[in-house]
């Protein structure tokens, strides 16, 4: 089986496994027994405004893509990837069958892309569905911007217990790079580490913030100002453990 949203800081790490113990799925494949793998992946959209070209119904080039956030071969798991524009393009169902995993389009408007993945067979696991939204970085009076503007979701899906050929499957994409992308000089660049690390930082920085701002109002109550109360503590310490 297999979930999405869960969130590791390493790419396609295998989380527990039960060497040589094997349960048999519904299919009477061989999985991996306590065994889960996180697969990381990137969707994005690259819009660049097409200036003085641009036309009443082709205002922007844009590309969207499923790209792997270390470079690593998603071909070596994903099989095929569907993007599902708006309906008033033609043939809006559009395959990729191979990496790099993008689509370029030109069109006027913003909207949501679905976006499903479609695993190699021995997987043994669903397409799985996403959505992305397509942004054009219009400001508030509707004008573009000079640059490319991108936008950048990270997704991170869960293998529980995956069958002995996807745990195969995952080493072959970690010793592979990734096919190059037209728009690569775009990605951005996601560490989970050093963005926790900022979020920590962060919290110790208000935390310290509010002990002053506490102490402060504790002075101003003691020198009898009419309507000053020090706030309690009860909420703000569950918030703030000692040792964040």
């Amino acid at each position: 089986s297999l979930r999405s949203g869960e969130f590791s800081s390493r790419p396609f790490l295998v989380w527990r496994m039960a060497d040589k113990l094997h349960v048999i799925g519904p299919k009477g494949e061989k999985r991996l027994k306590g065994a889960s793998i996180s697969f990381p992946i990137v969707l994005g959209t690259v819009a660049i405004s097409l200036g003085k070209k641009a036309t009443e119904t082709a205002t922007h080039s844009w590309t969207v893509y499923a790209r792997s956030p270390q470079d690593q071969n998603l071909g070596a798991v994903v099989k095929k990837v569907t993007f599902k524009l708006h309906e008033s393009f033609p043939t809006p169902f559009r395959d990729v069958k191979a990496p790099p995993f993008e689509l370029q389009e030109t069109g006027w408007g913003e909207f949501d892309l679905l976006i499903e993945l479609h695993f190699h067979d021995d997987v043994q696991e669903p397409p799985l569905e996403l959505l992305h939204s397509l942004r054009l970085g219009l400001d508030v009076h509707g004008n573009p911007q000079r640059r490319p503007y991108v936008h950048e979701i990270y997704h991170e899906i869960v293998f529980w217990e995956p069958t002995a050929e996807l745990a195969n499957r995952v080493k072959l994409a970690q010793s592979n790079p990734a096919p190059v992308s037209s728009v690569a000089q775009y990605f951005g660049r996601f560490d989970p580490d050093a963005d926790y690390q900022l979020v920590q930082a962060g919290r110790k920085r208000l935390a310290k913030h509010y002990a002053m701002l506490k102490a402060k109002l504790a002075t101003m109550e003691q020198d009898g100002l009419p309507g000053v109360r020090a706030p309690t503590m009860d909420r703000e310490a569950s918030l703030f453990p000692s040792n964040a």
